[in-house]
């Protein structure tokens, strides 16, 4: 038996690229379908507490023996209750008629000797015809449930311990009731367009070598049922790509037939490395559960099934049956299955991963529950106990007071987190024996044990030391990485009028993966996207879209601007690069010029602070203030003239917050530290979380700012405020040389960065304003309990935010609507720390405005506005957009619009009750 590798806290750089390299290794020779099963993970969690005895071979030999046995009956028994719980739940929910009643269908013979014979009894006059009345109900009834139970519960009778070997189909009785219909059934879609009728059929393959594994790939679809004969009215296609070096994936295409174009799929969300990091601190342990099969564990829905053919008359000819004038017709056969390809199967999939993670997460309050936790921790910067070492939201154990076990799913990946290792493993054993429960696959091959050092998910390693928390990538993707980008600088010094598309496309998407670690490359494969689309209408000489007001008025005066998809045919070969595609190339280059991935640490070391620090230059001057414990820091001064002729003001107020944090960085010895600094200045924030700007010189600037990040290991927020928040503090007098404001007087700077304050506890005005708004409509307003909790049932529910919270919230929102569309939500944040979380918040809700409505919210006293988000409820089969649109336009009138004059406050509360309401009734609980 192979032993688990000792577990090594040594956070040094040499130590954790040689486990990741480890770790990719294990991972190749786990994807292959045909890898063994690593059976000593689970065989020394069965020995675990008993390594006070000796094990030898034959000890060994004995318990593998009555483990095999154990398995063998284990596995007739879950097959056993698997049907029973479908009898049991059918006989609940279609209860048969009382006792009473059945008797009037029959008459009894008392005179009879044998009273309990059959001869005894006799239809009564109507009872016969009753019965079969009965009898051809209850079967229309039952039907529905009766034939997916059939076909799920034949492929678990299939099935041997470590594998579906017939393939699955969910067990939806087991599933939450909501879900029945939709898990049965598959997820109904809606068409905006007319479903197509594409009838070419697949071309026959030159390569016999490739055609033999094409036709390998699709006997095991047909085999297990997941294409299936049937009515045919449009045909997708397929086509094959290698796979290593004796492998291939075979692609399904629903666009080609213009399916994809034709139907309309919500938006969703992803949880990223950043959502998995909040619950995770030095103590934390991980473990790797993975999916197999994982669309194709979901049904196709029967609308979709007759559009999603197969053609397969090249790849099974003697399939093919002869017509009576002696030809052979085609081989066509459909989709029974969510195949890659289809543009509804990510949503319907990753949506039913959703519920399926509500209930293998089970009751938190169960004390027996792994994934038990108590309390909701808002550790926000701003706030006095506020530990940079700690997650800014997490959830806790009251037994303990340790962070909760937790899960996170990305797509097909599971990534169970414990505050120990047995907690780690316990909480991957629950995930993986709650999917099969559901009748979803598990793939035991790619369980990985709990450990500190786990492999990747989600594009990044995470690795725990007792020196903190940590991420990088594999030595092998850094090189790559640094290949690629290498390899684009070279096509472009070639011939930039002429860059294959599909390459950079390529290359993107795997510098996308690299970039969830190292996200201070994300900015700059801006030039990717604007090449790689600067063929597409609508767009200006630089490569960016055209204003949404000037692209309409193009529209009016007979220009063919258009931003729909645009066909396959249209779509070029070759594309432009844009003019800033060798800038963002350039700075690729230097921020991957390390030999050896970077060690990112997540968070502050436990001994360091976070830094508080505002910075303005006005006019002429310059001056921040920056608090380091309790003495304030300060600079200020004037540019001299040829600065302030020659530059901008934008680039005087980023350059002076470069210089505030490098200068103090290096005097004070900051390295792993988190500094927070404020400007009133909207473009420095902008350029600095976008990383990057249009003007050369901003351009520089930012990335000096993300080399002093990864070069120091410090956390860097630039946050814009108000320019009268900037005056308070402090900081903007100081520019003008003036010493008598705010800090200067001896307040302690965070009294003026209400980053951990939610509005309610800012301005109590706004708890009877929301009481009016939403009278009527049983709102719930949550606290942060009810984040991960209240706001994940059904519901109506009113979310006031912490500006540093705001970005947790954006998560649990996207997770929540994904699984229940059909609640309503309305978020109320001020506009602070926007850079983090406003361009994710702005996708993942349908609109939001500001609030101008002084007696609710007086922005001379609070300085920042505040903003409204709103999530209005809707089906993903009729989502009623143009109601929705409608409804959207009031809201953006009632709430704020310039122009517009402003109805009074009680008149503004009346307006939005009703839209509320109209919004509800779109689609009622």
């Amino acid at each position: 038996m192979a032993d688990e590798p000792k577990e090594d806290v040594d956070g040094s750089h040499e130590t954790v690229l040689e486990d990741v390299a480890r770790e990719n290794r294990d991972r190749k020779a786990v994807k292959s379908d045909d890898a063994a099963v690593p059976e000593y993970l689970w065989e020394d969690h069965l020995l675990e507490g008993l390594k006070e005895r000796e094990w030898d071979d034959l000890k060994l030999v004995k318990v593998r023996r009555v483990a095999t046995w154990l398995r063998s009956k284990m596995l007739q028994w879950w097959k056993r209750k698997a049907t029973k719980s479908y009898i049991h739940w059918q006989k609940d929910k279609y209860t048969l008629p009382d006792v009473e009643d059945k008797v009037e269908w029959i008459s009894r013979d008392e005179s009879c000797e044998f009273g309990w014979s059959n001869e005894s009894f006799s239809w009564t006059k109507e009872g016969k015809g009753n019965y079969r009345a009965w009898w051809k109900s209850r079967f229309l009834i039952t039907h529905a449930d009766a034939e997916p139970a059939r076909d799920a519960l034949w492929r678990a009778a299939e099935t041997s311990w470590w594998g579906w070997d017939a393939g699955s189909r969910p067990f939806h009785w087991r599933w939450p009731s909501y879900y029945h219909i939709v898990i049965r059934d598959g997820l109904k879609v809606h068409f905006k367009d007319t479903p197509p009728r594409y009838r070419v059929g697949q071309r026959d393959m030159s390569d016999e070598s490739m055609k033999l594994l094409v036709i390998k790939k699709l006997l095991k679809a047909r085999k297990r049922g997941y294409i299936a004969p049937g009515m045919v009215e449009s045909l997708t296609a397929f086509f094959a790509v290698p796979k290593g070096e004796d492998d291939i994936r075979l692609v399904y295409d629903g666009s080609v037939s213009g399916l994809n174009l034709s139907i309309w799929v919500p938006r969703f969300y992803l949880p990223t490395l950043e959502t998995h990091l909040r619950s995770v601190d030095k103590n934390t342990w991980m473990a790797d559960v993975d999916i197999g099969e994982m669309f194709l564990n979901f049904i196709l829905h029967r609308e979709l099934r007759t559009l999603a053919g197969v053609d397969l008359t090249h790849y099974f000819p003697e399939d093919a049956k002869d017509t009576p004038d002696g030809r052979a017709t085609k081989v066509w056969e459909c989709w029974q299955r969510a195949a890659m390809g289809l543009k509804s199967s990510p949503y319907q999939a990753v949506q039913a991963m959703g519920v399926a993670e509500e209930v293998i997460r089970g009751d938190r309050k169960n004390p027996e529950n792994v994934f038990r936790w108590d309390e909701v921790v808002c550790n926000l910067p701003g706030s006095d106990s506020y530990d940079p070492s700690k997650p800014w939201v997490y959830k806790t154990r009251a037994d303990d007071g340790r962070i909760a076990a937790d899960l996170f799913i990305f797509v097909d990946d599971l990534r169970p987190t414990g505050p120990s290792k047995k907690d780690a493993w316990l909480a991957a054993r629950k995930a993986a024996s709650t999917l099969n429960h559901l009748g979803i696959q598990d793939a035991p091959r790619k369980r990985r044990a709990s450990s500190r050092s786990p492999g990747a998910w989600a594009g990044g390693v995470v690795r725990t030391t007792d020196d903190g928390v940590f991420v990088l990538t594999s030595q092998e993707k850094w090189d790559k990485a640094k290949a690629f980008v290498n390899e684009v600088q070279g096509m472009l010094d070639e011939d930039p009028l002429s860059l294959s598309r599909k390459r950079l496309e390529q290359i993107r998407g795997f510098l996308q993966y690299v970039c969830q670690t190292y996200k201070s490359l994300t900015s700059y494969l801006i030039g990717f996207h604007m090449t790689i689309d600067s063929w597409r209408p609508g767009r200006d000489s630089e490569g960016w879209r055209v204003a949404h007001a000037l692209w309409q008025q193009m529209k009016k005066e007979g220009e063919d601007w258009s931003r729909e998809d645009a066909s396959s045919e249209a779509v070029p070969i070759r594309v432009v690069a844009v003019p800033r595609f060798q800038e963002d190339l350039l700075a690729l280059r230097r921020l991957l010029r390390f030999k050896e991935p970077p060690l990112k640490r997540v968070r502050c070391k436990q001994t360091a602070q976070a830094y508080y620090g505002f910075g303005d230059a006005s006019g002429s001057g310059f001056g921040a203030t920056i608090q380091i414990g309790d003495d304030i820091h300060f600079q200020y001064g004037q540019w001299v003239s040829e600065v302030t002729e020659n530059n901008s003001s934008n680039w005087r107020e980023l350059n002076n917050l470069v210089e505030a944090i490098a200068g103090t960085v290096l005097t004070h010895a900051m390295g792993g530290s988190e500094i927070f600094i404020f400007t009133d200045n909207s473009t420095a924030e902008a350029a600095y979380w976008k990383g990057t700007s249009r003007s050369p010189k901003l351009f520089e600037l930012v990335l000096r700012l993300k080399e002093l990040e990864m070069a120091h290991d410090l956390q860097i927020h630039v946050v814009h405020v108000s320019g009268k928040r900037m005056i308070a503090e402090g900081a903007d007098g100081l520019s003008r040389a003036e010493h008598g404001e705010g800090v200067m007087l001896g307040k302690d700077i965070r009294t003026y960065i209400p980053l951990h304050l939610d509005p309610l506890m800012r301005e109590p005005k706004l708890g009877s304003w929301i009481s009016d708004v939403t009278r009527g409509l049983d709102f719930t307003v949550l606290q942060p309990n009810g984040w991960f909790d209240d706001a994940h049932n059904e519901g109506n529910f009113v979310w006031t935010v912490p500006p540093a919270a705001a970005e947790t919230v954006v998560e649990q929102l996207g997770f929540i609507r994904l699984k229940r569309p059909n609640s309503m939500h309305l978020l109320i944040v001020p506009r602070l720390m926007t850079g983090r979380w406003r361009r994710h918040l702005t996708r993942g809700t349908d609109g939001y405005s500001i609030l101008k409505d002084e007696a609710v919210w007086n922005i001379t006293q609070h300085y920042e506005p505040l903003l409204i988000f709103v999530c209005l409820p809707f089906r993903s089969d009729t989502p009623k957009l143009q109601e929705r649109s409608h409804l959207l336009e009031r809201f953006k009138r009632i709430v704020y619009e310039q122009g517009v004059p402003a109805p009074s406050t009680s008149q503004r509360r009346d307006l939005l009750r009703k839209l509320f309401c109209d919004a509800r009734s779109l689609c009622p609980l």
